[in-house]
């Protein structure tokens, strides 16, 4: 559970432990997910150079008009 804790610390991962028998009504989130306000372009970096898929399935977020980068 450290290193899931650590997950959470560094990139915002959440852990829900699901009952498989019924998943529906033994659902419980062990660590809530957080969202990032910053990208952490070196992790990125470093995923786009282990796989092109990662690559893909980036979404940038559109310029607003009158931004220069």
């Amino acid at each position: 559970m450290t290193e899931l804790r650590l997950l959470n610390e560094l990139h915002g991962i959440g852990v829900i432990l699901l009952d498989p028998t019924n998943p529906a009504d033994n659902t419980t989130i062990e660590i809530p997910a957080h969202e990032r306000h910053e990208v952490d372009w070196g992790t990125c970096n470093r995923i786009a150079d282990e796989t092109r898929i990662f690559c893909k399935r980036l979404i940038f977020p559109r310029r607003q008009a009158g931004q220069s980068h």
